[in-house]
């Protein structure tokens, strides 16, 4: 056999192969994924643009429009005017000495707003601190100080409804500030960032790769 011939055997045989190995790996399809599908958090706004004034220069307005996913912040602040001072930091157990919650800028006998509907769990002093607690309909428990409150234990509140003043004695900031602790009630009881509540967020499906 010349070796032209020989060549072209062999490339005869390669791609006689090559096209063997094609078909199994395009007849092979992986089983689909039978779970559950894969999430994400995603803002809950969208910005629009409105329209300029003939009168006017150009100008971009942006403005908050609700996405098609339901979206709504969890809780509300509990001020007027909230100014985080000092942020969460995450005990490593429920009761060990980290800062279990945020303070907010206040003075004394600013009102005290209930950041989701409830009922008022709690109301005098602890510690020689002055407390009150809200526990919510969403499974987790408020607690302010210095806080007083004139609404017995049992009231129920609702969201932005004002439940009580600044006032009394704290050991985070005096009555400079409002400390705003939020943990869970079910299961595991645990801290959770009350800031991570007030953000308005929706969940969405992920898009299919």
């Amino acid at each position: 056999m010349s070796k032209p011939t020989r060549r072209f055997a062999t490339m005869l045989i390669i791609g006689s192969l090559v096209s063997s190995f094609a078909g199994l790996s395009s007849a092979y399809q992986p089983a689909p994924y039978s779970g559950h599908p894969a999430v994400r958090v995603v803002p809950c706004t969208k910005t629009a643009h409105t329209r300029p004034s003939r009168s006017h220069a150009p100008a971009v307005n942006a403005t908050a429009v609700p996405s098609s996913q339901a979206c709504a912040a969890l809780m509300v602040w509990p001020v007027t005017h909230p100014m985080v001072i000092k942020h969460f930091e995450q005990p490593s157990r429920l009761w060990s000495s980290r800062h279990r919650g945020v303070d907010l800028a206040a003075q004394p006998g600013d009102v005290i707003m209930a950041p989701a509907s409830g009922t008022v769990r709690f109301s005098g002093d602890v510690a020689e601190k002055s407390v009150v607690s809200i526990e919510h309909d969403t499974g987790f428990i408020s607690t302010f100080e210095p806080a007083i409150t004139q609404l017995p234990v049992g009231t129920p509140v609702q969201r932005r409804e004002i439940i009580g003043t600044i006032q009394g004695i704290s050991d985070h900031c005096g009555t400079s500030c409002l400390h705003w602790g939020v943990k869970t009630q079910a299961g595991e009881e645990r801290y959770v960032d009350p800031e991570s509540l007030v953000v308005q967020r929706s969940i969405d499906l992920k898009p299919e790769s």
